[in-house]
């Protein structure tokens, strides 16, 4: 983590090309938990990636690390529309909506990721989001009816 950080900063100072030194700093910064340098890391790439999954993903999670929530909905929701298959997309997504309270949103991405034979292996995950989802908008019996189901 810190050496390979220490590391990509000394190449990026002297590489030209240093778009994917960047990315690999930003993993680098998430591994070391520092993710307000790992959101600036990779800033330097998702403009020339916007399409890449799991930049997107990383970026997303580096986000919401760093308690930047509207940046972080923003990338998974581009994440998302590439893949709605991946959890990560629906986490990264689902988790921008619960920090920002928008529970609703994430309500909405949990019931279709419930109905998604993909994510069958998953379900406890999602009942447990959407139990407490809908407890944080005080609608108890529906809390409920998704803690009986797992």
């Amino acid at each position: 983590g810190d050496e390979a950080a220490k590391a990509l900063e000394r190449a990026i100072k002297t590489e030209q090309h240093k778009t994917h030194l960047y990315y690999l700093l930003g993993v680098a910064y998430m591994n070391s938990e520092r993710p307000r340098k790992a959101v600036k890391a990779f800033e330097q790439v998702i403009g020339r990636y916007p399409d890449d999954l799991y930049l997107n993903l990383y970026y997303s999670k580096a986000c919401l690390d760093a308690r930047y929530y509207k940046k972080a909905i923003e990338s998974a929701k581009r994440g998302y529309a590439l893949d709605s298959d991946n959890f990560l997309s629906v986490y990264c997504l689902v988790e921008g909506y619960m920090y920002s309270r928008k529970f609703d949103e994430a309500i909405r991405v949990l019931k279709k990721a419930f109905k998604n034979p993909a994510f069958e292996d998953r379900r406890y995950n999602i009942c447990a989001k959407l139990s407490y989802a809908y407890f944080l908008k005080n609608k108890f019996d529906e809390s409920l009816k998704y803690v009986a189901t797992f």
